[in-house]
């Protein structure tokens, strides 16, 4: 019997074949968003956003420490983080310590509507997710294509599949995991070039159009099952 195998992104498709997956059995099919939800709008200056839960990989403790460096630089720039997890009140003890208690919000687990409501309103998005010492890893970065589909700049680090889906320079910009200085750097490049930033933006939504819509991502999955594809489907399945 003909297994298939289908993984978010090349990352993970090449970390399977290292143990000894076969690449014939391999398919990589991108995690696509509904991008409806996400319309462009108006952006409030220096609103940063940032969405994952609170946990080791997702490090976000680094993201304040980044946003601690350049917030004397930018005194209207608020980071938003939505997310719960066990790092909270380690979060929270850094906020306070840093004194931007002002200038940072913990707000916890948000619904869909909120976390998109949000993003349509910032004019950065960050995520500073690194590799856990258990070797967790994320597997694509949802939110990433989701703050792209808003036409929102993104700054992320080098990790897994996010590399597949920031261009680098074009739809954002990417750090080294660990690397807070070089988060804190690429952030205020975005902030202090709003123009930079819109055109980012721009791209990141045409990004996002061209190779990551759920019906892009189900018609791949419907190509490889050797099922129809196209508008027909899409307005049966409505």
């Amino acid at each position: 019997m003909r297994r298939t195998l289908f993984v978010p992104s090349r990352f993970l498709a090449g970390k399977l074949g290292e143990i000894g997956c076969p690449s014939e059995k391999l398919h990589v099919v991108p995690c696509g968003v509904d991008v409806s939800r996400f319309q462009p709008t108006v952006r409030e200056v220096g609103r940063t956003v940032a969405v994952g839960r609170l946990v080791e990989k997702k490090a976000p403790q680094l993201t304040i420490e980044a946003f601690a460096l350049i917030a004397h630089r930018f005194p209207e720039a608020r980071l938003d983080m939505i997310g719960d997890g066990p790092l909270r009140q380690r979060c929270a003890a850094l906020i306070d310590r840093l004194k931007l208690g002002n200038r940072v919000t913990l707000h916890g687990a948000q619904t869909s509507e909120r976390v998109a409501a949000l993003m349509q309103k910032a004019s950065l998005f960050v995520q500073h997710s690194v590799t856990a010492a258990t070797g967790d890893v994320e597997s694509f970065g949802v939110s990433l294509v989701e703050a792209m589909a808003a036409a929102v700049p993104v700054v992320a680090t080098r990790h897994n599949g996010f590399v597949d889906t920031v261009a680098h320079g074009v739809t954002g910009l990417l750090v080294a995991e660990h690397d807070v200085d070089g988060m804190a750097d690429a952030m205020a490049q975005v902030l202090a070039d709003p123009i930079r930033a819109a055109t980012m933006g721009a791209a990141g939504r045409r990004r996002v159009l061209d190779h990551f819509t759920q019906d892009q991502s189900h018609d791949r999955l419907r190509v490889i099952m050797g099922l129809p594809v196209g508008s027909s489907v899409r307005r049966a399945r409505a």
